[in-house]
């Protein structure tokens, strides 16, 4: 999977989170940045921290190389962003920042308006595009995204709403990018490459190429996501009850049903 089909991806999972914000949400009038008190968020996991105001509503998709969080003010004018990907191969800031500008850049009625490089926290480098366009929630919106590479992090960092209420609290948007930053460490344990050969679990065994990676297992049904660098193709192993009244071939005729076309 390249990193536009995962951009993809990941601007779902935003509009999802949005989405359950703002239905837990309620309404309240605007105010003016000087006025609004800020909370810290800071995960020493992941090695990063980034303020938002008190009052937004805060949703989280944790599913271990993956980790998207939206925070949604109280009428859902406006959503700041983290979605952190990790791979088991250093993650280049030339390769992310271009297959990133190329997601943008075919998203509907895309329409850049700025971009620059900039330091993020500890010296490291970033690059921030402030655009317009449909980024997936199907309506233009006024966005400005921070993408940074380090090691084996990729991180997409930013703030989106309707032009018009972009505009009118710029300052607040400003303040919220300005403030993320990266911590020196980090703790969670990226994925490394498989030094191939065969692979023993509980009552099986499989044989993989060196340089495929694995994975924690997204679903707790799953005990070996193995994928090779690109993502595609991925091996998942399941334990599962056969019914003794069944024959091998009709479970696997119901498990396949089981699948979408």
């Amino acid at each position: 999977m390249t990193w536009q089909r995962r951009i993809s991806a990941l601007v779902a999972c935003f509009a999802a989170l949005v989405v359950i914000a703002a239905g837990c949400a309620g309404t309240s009038a605007p105010s003016t940045p000087a006025s609004i008190p800020m909370t810290l968020y800071q995960s020493t996991e992941h090695g990063f921290s980034i303020e938002y105001p008190e009052e937004w509503t805060e949703s989280t998709q944790d599913s271990g190389t993956q980790l998207s969080i939206a925070f949604t003010d109280p009428e859902g004018r406006l959503t700041a962003s983290v979605y952190l990907q990790y791979e088991c191969y250093e993650i280049t800031r030339a390769d992310f920042v271009s297959e990133g500008k190329a997601y943008l850049e075919s998203t509907p009625q895309y329409r850049l308006i700025s971009e620059r490089d900039l330091s993020v926290g500890q010296g490291v480098s970033g690059h921030e595009i402030t655009a317009t366009g449909d980024v997936g929630t199907g309506q233009v919106e006024k966005f400005r995204y921070v993408l940074v590479a380090r090691e084996k992090q990729g991180l997409w960092v930013g703030v989106r709403g309707a032009p018009a209420d972009f505009d009118e609290q710029e300052q607040i948007v400003d303040t919220i990018v300005d403030s993320f930053t990266l911590l020196p460490t980090y703790t969670f344990a990226a994925p490394e490459p498989w030094p191939g050969g065969e692979y023993t679990g509980a009552g099986f065994a499989i044989t993989f190429p060196a340089g495929w990676c694995q994975y924690p297992p997204v679903r707790p049904e799953h005990v070996l996501p193995f994928a090779a660098p690109e993502q595609t193709p991925s091996v998942h192993i399941s334990p599962m009850h056969r019914p003794e009244d069944t024959t091998l071939a009709e479970y696997v005729d119901a498990a396949l049903e089981s699948f979408p076309d």
